[in-house]
């Protein structure tokens, strides 16, 4: 039983198990075998956290005793009664129903009495709210280390002393980076979903989806049951007519019966990678979507604030955004595309308002092809014009691919000669030399 008589649930307490699509990545396992006092899987959801942990334990693991523990929300208040019942299974003695801090104390010295080591891994972790459990933790590991090891899976960088740790060496870590699929591991999932593909449309799927497994994942899912111009796809990945089908079609809005992009995309992204973002977060993501490159002074001018480097640190450190170059930072082009299908079909005259103001800014920080372009994505003429009359041969970048167009063309009546050689160079930019 648990806290006031409420029953623990023991399938909190058991490693899940493994699936039939499981892509087995032992790259990863020597910085979980590695031993340090503390390590720290971070990354939003849809990076295999969850899989990974569970993977490592059920294939020989730390070689000592484990506990596992997956929070939901609402589980503070029985955090303590749950590590108990986990460390218990573990074979370390029962410290007994105390309050907190003799619990915490006796744990401590059970812990350090112990002939070898015991890992306890805590899934979910971003659920935890209470500052308590975090000092709780902090205390039990300053006591009972090196017997005692904590593993955290969480999608939200936890309130722990990290910066100490890490400068300690006690501290590992796994991001986005080191979680992110490989080609190889990419291309394992699909052809276990029965999508065996070349180099040319793997290394494809591997640009648009970055890496992220459930992009992966999502790819699969939608080549199971989508319907494209070509004809209608079957579970093995060829179209009943048109010929063999090309995945990465399935993630491209152009592609898609539904214009919005992939449905499946958008609702993950909503209920599982933001869930857990607060809400400025999330409308940060949203507003710069409609940018390639991030830096601290465009976030202020987009978002009309005035901490963009702060936010900007924080999403580098949940995995929201990754280093681009020296001193600017991107969004995961999946989550980038979501948010942007989002603006255009719910709010459109704010996406063209982002993009006079990303502009304005590109302008002001002689930067003018980014300028022209989002001049354009606004459909503010009159800036695109100027800009580009005065900055031409900084703007006409052949051979430097800008990603995908913007903004679609403006309409016949607005095009001067000027504006005409703008939307030429924009088009440059993109490789699309019919249009130009």
């Amino acid at each position: 039983m648990g806290d006031q008589g409420v029953p623990l649930l023991r399938s909190k307490l058991m490693v899940p198990p493994l699936t039939g699509a499981l892509v087995e990545r032992p790259r990863l396992r020597a910085p979980l075998d590695a031993g340090a006092p503390v390590t720290l899987l971070c990354a939003p959801a849809g990076w295999g956290k969850t899989v990974l942990l569970s993977w490592w334990l059920r294939t020989g693991g730390p070689g000592c005793g484990a506990a596992w523990l997956a929070l939901e929300p609402g589980d503070d208040g029985r955090f303590w009664a749950y590590l108990r019942a986990a460390v218990e299974a573990a074979d370390v003695p029962e410290p007994g129903t105390v309050p907190a801090d003799v619990f915490l104390a006796r744990l401590a010295d059970a812990l350090r009495a112990r002939p070898g080591p015991v890992v306890v891994v805590v899934d979910d972790f971003h659920h935890v709210r209470d500052p308590g459990i975090l000092h709780g933790l902090e205390f039990l590991l300053r006591h009972a280390t090196p017997q005692l090891r904590l593993v955290v899976g969480t999608r939200v960088e936890p309130a722990l002393p990290l910066h100490r740790w890490r400068l300690s060496g006690e501290l590992a870590e796994l991001r986005t980076p080191e979680l992110s699929f490989t080609s190889a591991e990419t291309g394992e999932l699909l052809a276990r979903h029965g999508l065996p593909l070349p180099a040319s449309q793997l290394g494809a799927v591997q640009a648009r989806t970055e890496g992220w497994p459930a992009g992966v994942q999502l790819v699969a899912l939608a080549a199971a049951g989508t319907t494209t111009a070509a004809g209608t796809t079957t579970a093995a990945g060829t179209t009943t007519a048109g010929g063999p089908l090309d995945p990465t079609c399935l993630l491209d809005p152009t592609c898609l019966p539904d214009p919005s992009g992939l449905p499946m995309a958008d609702d993950y992204l909503a209920g599982e990678v933001l869930a857990d973002q607060p809400a400025e977060i999330r409308e940060v993501l949203r507003d710069t979507s409609v940018v390639e490159r991030l830096c601290p002074g465009l976030v202020d001018a987009l978002c009309g604030r005035a901490d963009g480097s702060r936010l900007l640190g924080q999403l580098a450190r949940s995995g929201l955004v990754r280093p681009a170059e020296p001193s600017w930072y991107r969004s995961h082009r999946m989550f980038a595309e979501v948010f942007r299908a989002e603006l255009a079909r719910e709010a459109p005259d704010r996406k063209a308002r982002l993009h006079r103001l990303a502009a304005a800014w590109f302008e002001d920080h002689e930067l003018p092809a980014d300028a022209v372009r989002h001049a354009l994505a606004g459909r503010d003429w009159a800036h695109a014009t100027r800009v580009f009359d005065a900055h031409w041969p900084a703007v006409v970048q052949y051979g430097h691919p800008a990603g995908e167009r913007l903004g679609s063309p403006p309409p016949v009546d607005e095009l001067g000669p000027d504006l005409a050689l703008a939307c030429a160079a924009d088009l440059l930019a993109v490789f699309d030399l019919d249009g130009a």
